[in-house]
């Protein structure tokens, strides 16, 4: 009779086993929950997120190119007005002359340059420059503009300095 029951038991074991197993099976995969297969990672999964990663670039790009027109659209012919923290590159030729606004700073790099107009400081030597010293002023230094159209003239063949604030070119 205990053999009986353990048979019974056993049975009603395994058929309870087998449902579970088979329901656990039928709810897969369905059209509410279905299975993540690699033809659906590539078909559809990778092309959302590609249309919402070029809708984000192109989003971001846009709010770039506004600032960047922003920037670009308050300088004015023959002047510029980088932003206080930029230093630009300029390149000038024998007779130019740099003008600059009241505290741009300049930092000459190559050529020759003599001062043009009063207040112009080096702060590397802490001394002020006057065009009346008829000398060349030295590269390497950086040089603060205190007196508007102040700045320096070219007299070699070509010159490079670095600019920040507003400048023109005579």
């Amino acid at each position: 009779m205990k053999k009986n029951i353990l048979i019974f038991l056993s049975l009603v074991l395994v058929i309870v086993a087998t449902t579970a197993i088979v329901l656990a099976a039928g709810s897969a995969g369905t059209q509410d929950d279905p299975l993540v297969t690699v033809s659906y990672l590539n078909d559809k999964f990778k092309a959302d997120i590609i249309k919402s990663f070029d809708e984000k670039i192109a989003e971001k790009s846009a709010e770039l190119s506004k600032k960047i027109d922003e920037k670009l659209g308050t300088a004015s012919a023959g002047t510029t007005s980088p932003p206080a923290e930029v230093y630009f590159l300029v390149a000038l030729v024998n007779g130019q002359t740099l003008k600059c606004e009241v505290g741009a700073e300049v930092l000459l790099r190559e050529g020759y340059f003599m001062v043009s107009g009063a207040g112009v400081s080096d702060l590397t030597s802490g001394s002020e420059l006057s065009p009346a010293e008829d000398a060349l002023a030295p590269l390497n230094h950086l040089y603060l503009i205190s007196t508007k159209d102040s700045g320096f003239s070219v007299t070699s063949d070509a010159a490079t300095v670095l600019v920040r604030g507003t400048y023109t070119i005579a």
